[in-house]
């Protein structure tokens, strides 16, 4: 009888993470976000990082990775509720996408590429990918997810520049 139970559950719960899924992305918009942010670089989903990653970004925005990202303070307070309103730890947020997978509490990256997430996730991709003219970085989502700037980074709808190739076809997740 638990093993019905269990298996019952289990199917209930298939649809429900199809739709999570498929509702994750893109998230939600946020003009003064995508003005203030995605002037300089993407506007990552703020479901990329934990809430307490955001803040540490948002309290130091004079020295924003060698950059002077300063706003007005009413204007950094809005788009420091807005990332922490969808961050990846706020069980509200649209999509959570797994980032919180393995990563310890109280851990705040201050790099999207730096969560246990991001690298397994492209893990299959290789050293080598990093390295490529029209990548260059592991910042540059871009490269090989055409709607990154939409916020959408479905594994199913990413193109790699040729000639690069996964050396495993299993990534899996939002990403």
């Amino acid at each position: 009888m638990t093993r019905l139970m269990l298996l019952a559950a289990l199917l209930l719960a298939l649809p429900a993470r199809a739709m999570d899924r498929a509702q994750c992305l893109p998230y939600p918009a946020n003009a003064k976000y995508t003005e203030e942010c995605g002037s300089c670089h993407v506007a990552y989903s703020p479901s990329l990082l934990p809430a307490r990653s955001w803040r540490k970004i948002m309290t130091d925005l004079e020295r924003h990775f060698d950059s002077d990202a300063s706003v007005e303070e009413p204007v950094r307070l809005a788009l420091e509720q807005h990332l922490v309103e969808h961050a990846s730890d706020n069980e509200d947020a649209t999509c959570r996408m797994g980032m919180m997978n393995r990563m310890l509490e109280g851990e705040a990256p201050l790099r999207i590429t730096e969560t246990p997430y991001f690298r397994r996730i492209h893990r299959p991709l290789g050293a080598q990918a990093w390295k490529h003219a029209k990548v260059g970085s592991p910042a540059n989502c871009g490269a090989c997810h055409a709607k990154a700037a939409a916020g959408r980074y479905v594994s199913s709808e990413v193109r790699l520049p040729s000639p690069l190739k996964l050396a495993d076809r299993r990534m899996g997740g939002c990403m």
